[in-house]
């Protein structure tokens, strides 16, 4: 399963970074959107796609922005793929920007490795605080490489998450910078 999980986070990676490097978020990104035609991997359903970030969001961000926020992201994203910052703004206050992408796409790693959703019907409450484990045995099947990969994308601060462009490289982040 390895062997097969590392080309689709990479070629995933990949449009992650042509999209940012664009300046457009997905902000939906989930299993259901990530397709297969002709033996490569495309990204669709681009309908919460935008340009719209907001990358001082933080503490002292003001009501009208927290407003706006929540606003823009009612009718947007799956909440059971919401990354932290996303998953209630008001209290959570962190950057929002590419980074929820990256997000989205270790929940998706870990659905493709686990069968499982990381967070399976706790609620938004568990996407706040990134509450996971990794299943029994984990370890013994997958390379420290990969799951170091995984923790990475789910960090609960958008900041130390990689970014797409640096994973779309050789779709695992450099052990140096997952520790």
């Amino acid at each position: 399963m390895q062997a097969e999980a590392i080309p689709v986070l990479r070629e995933s990676a990949m449009g992650l970074a042509f999209l940012h490097g664009m300046g457009i978020v997905h902000y939906d990104l989930k299993p259901e959107n990530v397709l297969f035609s002709s033996g490569r991997l495309r990204l669709c359903d681009f309908g919460s796609a935008s340009s719209r970030q907001w990358p001082e969001f933080g503490a002292d961000s003001s009501r009208h922005v927290v407003r706006e926020v929540d606003l823009f992201f009612t009718q947007r994203t799956t909440p059971m793929f919401r990354p932290p910052e996303l998953a209630d703004p008001d209290l959570v206050r962190l950057p929002i920007g590419c980074p929820a992408d990256l997000f989205m796409l270790g929940l998706c790693l870990y659905q493709m490795l686990f069968a499982v959703h990381a967070f399976p019907m706790e609620g938004r409450l568990a996407n706040i605080h990134v509450r996971y484990s990794l299943p029994e045995g984990a370890q013994e099947c997958y390379s420290q490489a990969l799951l170091s990969t995984l923790t990475a994308l789910m960090s609960r601060d958008p900041r130390a998450r990689p970014t797409a462009k640096e994973l779309a490289m050789t779709g695992l982040v450099q052990m140096s910078a997952a520790a």
